[in-house]
Formats: structure tokens, sequence, C-alpha cells
């Protein structure tokens, strides 16, 4: 008996107390909620952002240090430092210009944040560049992340020029450089001929005329090792 009444008085203790302080309860959960809410759409959104930006407005001193405008008539594709520890600022002006006076110009578009082993492993570049006597490769980042690309160049051993699109021309959203960096290089100017460049990874033009664009670097491979 004893038992069940301490039982008993227990659980009218608790209700009495749950009745009266009921309204607080459930607003310091409902306030939770919803800080938990603006919480995570705050981290979200700024997730987002960072994403759909270049992350120029985001370097520090010593990055912007590593930057270098590309200056094609002053400074060839051959005379620039190697190793990621200069970046080349480049337009789509600069590789129309290269271009003509390459054999061969192949242009990849990457970005250092992107998880894929494309993305992440590029020593296979270098190596298809040695392959193909008078080939010119250009590594062409679209953002701006320093520590990104150092890490990538280091671990792939990647001994060839890098560069970025230049933020000053373009911009800082990427949807919107690429586009822009599409049309002037391309003279792509309808919504399907931007879609059909934004579908390939590789762009390759032989001289100053573009010739192939693909998914695949064994594409090109085979198209350069058929060339006569």
């Amino acid at each position: 008996m004893i038992r069940r009444a301490n039982v008993e008085g227990i659980y009218n203790l608790f209700m009495l107390f749950t009745n009266k302080h009921n309204f607080n309860i459930v607003y310091l959960w409902d306030m939770r909620n919803h800080y938990s809410f603006l919480l995570s759409f705050l981290l979200f959104s700024s997730c987002v952002i960072s994403l759909n930006e270049t992350g120029y407005n985001y370097l520090k001193d010593d990055s912007l240090d590593r930057l270098r405008k590309y200056n094609p008539q002053e400074q060839g594709y051959n005379q620039l430092k190697l190793q990621g520890k200069i970046v080349y600022e480049i337009t789509a002006t600069d590789l129309q210009f290269d271009s003509r006076r390459n054999d061969y110009t192949l242009i990849h578009l990457w970005r250092p944040f992107c998880s894929n082993e494309s993305c992440q492993v590029i020593s296979p570049y270098a190596e298809f560049s040695r392959t193909h006597r008078g080939l010119k490769f250009y590594l062409i980042s679209e953002t701006y992340g320093i520590e990104d690309i150092d890490t990538i160049a280091i671990n792939s051993k990647y001994n060839l020029p890098i560069f970025v699109l230049e933020s000053a021309h373009y911009g800082i959203k990427l949807k919107k450089a690429r586009n822009l960096f599409f049309t002037e290089l391309f003279g792509a100017e309808t919504k399907e001929d931007l879609e059909s460049l934004w579908n390939a990874d590789y762009y390759l033009f032989k001289g100053k005329e573009f010739i192939l664009k693909s998914k695949s670097l064994e594409e090109i491979d085979e198209l350069l090792l058929s060339a006569p």
C-alpha cells in the first residue's frame, strides 16, 4: 500500500507540475524548433551561396599575392611558372590569342571543390600533354580556392600551369561566369548552344579552329592519334 501510495503521489505531483507549466514547456519546445530551423536554413543558405560563387571576395592577402594576370602577348605559355605557386587569371581573349600559335589547344574547366576523382586527381592531364607534342593543355579553375588547388596539385605532382577564370572580367557567380566565357570563346548565344557546351568537359582547338567538345579524354586522344 505504501509503495502504491508513493507511486500515485509522484504521479499526481508530476501531473500538477505539467498542468501548471504546460504553456511554458510547449513555448520553449516551439522556440527551440524555431531556432533550430532558422540555424539550419542559414547554414544551408551559406553553403549554397559559397558553392555558387568563385570565392574571389574571400581571398586573403597571401592568396591574392599568388595571382597573376595572364598576358600571352608578353609571356607565352612555355614561360609560365609551374607547380601551383602562381595561378594565372585568364580570359577567352587570351585563349583565342594562344590558340592561333598553338598546334592544338585543349581546355578543361575545373572545379577544385568537386569531390569526383577527375577533379581531385589531375596528373593524367600532364601525362596527356606530354604524349601529344604541339598540344597545350589549359587547366582552368572556375573558383579561387587556392588551398584546394595547392592540395590537388601537390598530391597529383602536377607540373603544368594552372589558370583561373578572371573574376574582374567574369564576375563572381559561377554560372554567369561560365556562360560568358562560352559566349566569348565559342560565340554561344542560344540556350541550346550553352547547354551543349555545359554537357562537355573538354574543348579542343586546332590552331584557331574549334574542332571538338567531349566528355571523354579518350575521345580527344583518339582524334589526336589519328591526325596526320
